[in-house]
């Protein structure tokens, strides 16, 4: 496997690590369904080792895309390169009890900088969809870039709609988790796909003694 081949790899299996060790953490909330999926972060929650190791691991994974990318233009892999600090923001500094964000519930500062980092961090991942979308090398890559992008940027912006609208609701936990398994499936399979195109085989090289016996077509040698 070449070095290449081994980056997509480790990109796959560490965005399947870290999104399966939150997913475990989130399970074990009392409302596993009707909480919001930082609140299994919150300090001193029995869930907030699991989930921190989770988004490291997410963002770990995140920053393999970006290298298994580098091949193509910026645009395509620097906005990964901005999720990567923000998701580990968002694990670093987890919410508080409730996660309560504005303009329904009182909130704090750090409660507005975990938010504030799991938005850029959604945000510069579909910037990445959308710059694959016209830049990708390859239209496997352009095609589930567009699939993904118009499943995953209806959600955000339901869920900020919904945020800004109703508040804290069992609707709008249902569409952030709608929206990570959007992104983190397209990045599983991106990963998995992000192969450059197979280079031209090189032109055969010709032996001395193919060569001579080419020559030998245009040169008879005379006859004795």
């Amino acid at each position: 496997m070449t070095a290449a081949g081994v980056t997509r790899t480790a990109a796959a299996l560490v965005i399947l690590a870290g999104a399966t060790t939150a997913t475990a953490a989130v399970a074990r909330l009392p409302d596993p369904l009707g909480q919001y999926v930082s609140e299994a972060g919150i300090p001193g929650a029995a869930t907030a080792d699991l989930y921190l190791v989770g988004l490291l691991l997410v963002a770990a994974g995140v920053g393999l895309l970006a290298a298994a990318l580098a091949r193509l233009p910026w645009l395509v892999w620097g906005p990964l390169l901005v999720a990567v600090p923000m998701t580990v923001t968002s694990g670093l500094v987890p919410c508080t009890a409730g996660c309560p964000l504005p303009p329904y519930e009182q909130t704090t500062a750090v409660d507005l900088v975990h938010a504030g980092a799991s938005i850029l961090a959604v945000v510069a991942t579909l910037a990445t969809m959308l710059a694959l979308v016209f830049l990708g090398d390859q239209p496997a890559l352009r095609r589930a870039a567009a699939i993904g992008l118009l499943v995953a940027l209806p959600q955000a912006v339901a869920l900020l709609a919904g945020m800004l609208v109703i508040g804290r609701d069992p609707l709008t936990a249902a569409l952030e988790r709608t929206l990570l398994v959007s992104l983190a499936g397209w990045m599983l399979w991106t990963a998995g796909r992000s192969a450059p195109r197979n280079p031209a085989p090189p032109a055969p090289v010709r032996t001395l003694a193919a060569a001579g016996a080419a020559g030998n077509e245009y040169f008879p040698k005379g006859r004795s």
